[in-house]
């Protein structure tokens, strides 16, 4: 019986401090959920050749992330084409990077696009041939390209093999980076060369304006492209080079070359919306020559990051308009991982309150309405009694009359008014605290 009575003692302790210790675990929770959210703000990052189109690119991005506290570890490697490799691997530290290659058959479940940002152009280019050459002239010649692995090559060789099929293939020379690709064929005297990159860029603009240099056309950039299912064309306007003469005279259609952003799935939010603010900062722009618009998903079944789809269409969710994007992105993982539970937490409670039952804050309220209770009628007591109060209960009681209603005092049935009890204490405040 004893060992009972112990047994329903403790369960009417246990049921009576309920709330207060379900707290306890509650703000440990809520403190690991936080911790648990807070994101690495270091990303790695692997560009391809030095100088070159995805390292350049990278260093744009990195520069934007820099302003929400976020960066990137960029490194460099000559096998541009291997990125996407690096980054579905989850073994490997590569996390996100620029990618320009055919994706078939590669399993990217692991991985999602932030989508393409730029469309590069094949850029073919010979000496000492007329101006109407196209890319069938090249047969011969020594050919300048960036590293064989590279992304621009890979497609450079792909696209000239269909050309030279057979023994008047073109020799190729691979060089170490794209300045030193453009320096060959600048001082070659009937060389060639055949690098994606902006027809716009100061060095393209150096190997169209080298002496005796000719565009070369490519008649059946469209057809290619189509057949390959995931290149694209680029057209070059008369007159991008000069005016006076012009270069080119015409306007030309080469071979496009897309290039997207991609990274591991399971990046922290904050990294996402980061990135896709960057990116969305420095490539968003509509193309009126080709009619295109950046950044844009590719067709097909390249998975695509909701986050960056997200920020493109409707700019950042609400919690960044209103704190530091260090602490938005925290709420923002926590909204994004628990918010199912949030919606249904809420739903239940209302559930709860609507059924009659006392929820938590009422719970705590009528606890705290008990013990102030307990507390007035104390100090009623002690007026009455004539023993001197404290000034630490006089304040108390001080501020529960300005804080507390008169639910509070009617409902404990305790006391007629705090005011009467001051009142008697009068004088008899003592000065032990």
């Amino acid at each position: 019986m004893k060992i009972l009575r112990v047994i329903q003692s403790s369960a009417r302790w246990v049921i009576s401090h309920l709330l207060q210790l379900s707290l306890i675990p509650s703000l440990f929770f809520a403190v690991f959920v936080v911790i648990s959210k807070i994101p690495d703000t270091s990303i790695e990052v692997m560009a391809g050749v030095k100088g070159a189109y995805f390292e350049t690119a990278s260093k744009r991005v990195a520069a934007q992330i820099e302003k929400d506290e976020f960066e990137f570890n960029i490194s460099n490697t000559d096998n541009s084409s291997d990125i996407i490799g690096e980054i579905i691997n989850p073994s490997t530290k590569t996390e996100a990077g620029f990618v320009a290659q055919d994706l078939k058959g590669l399993d990217l479940s692991t991985v999602e696009s932030y989508g393409v940002v730029v469309v590069r152009g094949m850029m073919l280019f010979a000496k000492g041939l007329p101006a109407d050459s196209d890319i069938a002239a090249m047969a011969g010649r020594s050919v300048f390209m960036l590293p064989k692995g590279s992304a621009s090559t890979q497609v450079c060789l792909r696209i000239l093999d269909k050309y030279f099929p057979g023994g008047a293939k073109p020799q190729y020379v691979f060089a170490k980076s794209e300045p030193e690709a453009i320096d060959q064929y600048i001082r070659s005297a009937s060389g060639a060369m055949c690098i994606f990159d902006d027809y716009q860029s100061k060095s393209i603009q150096q190997a169209a304006l080298a002496p005796q240099s000719v565009l070369l056309s490519i008649p059946d950039a469209l057809a290619l492209a189509h057949d390959t299912g995931w290149l694209t064309t680029k057209k070059i306007p008369s007159g991008s080079y000069s005016t006076n003469p012009r270069l080119p005279d015409a306007e030309l259609t080469t071979i496009g070359l897309p290039v997207q952003f991609f990274a591991k799935k399971n990046l922290h939010i904050g990294s996402k919306v980061a990135i896709s603010r960057a990116i969305f900062s420095e490539f968003a722009a509509h193309d009126a020559i080709d009619d295109r618009t950046y950044p844009y998903f590719a067709e097909g079944s390249i998975p695509q990051s909701q986050r960056a789809t997200s920020v493109y269409e409707g700019g950042l969710p609400w919690m960044y308009g209103m704190m530091s994007f260090k602490f938005a992105v925290v709420v923002d993982a926590i909204f994004s991982t628990y918010g199912v539970w949030f919606a249904l937490l809420y739903f239940l409670t209302n559930l709860y309150m609507f059924a009659g039952f006392v929820t938590p804050a009422d719970a705590f309220q009528r606890r705290r309405m008990r013990s102030n209770g307990r507390f007035i009628k104390r100090m009623a007591d002690l007026t009455q009694e004539g023993a001197d109060m404290s000034r630490k209960d006089k304040k108390h009681l001080e501020r529960l009359r300005s804080s507390l209603g008169r639910s509070i005092v009617s409902e404990t049935q305790v006391v007629a008014s705090i005011d009467s009890i001051l009142d008697d204490a009068g004088k008899r405040v003592s000065v032990r605290e």
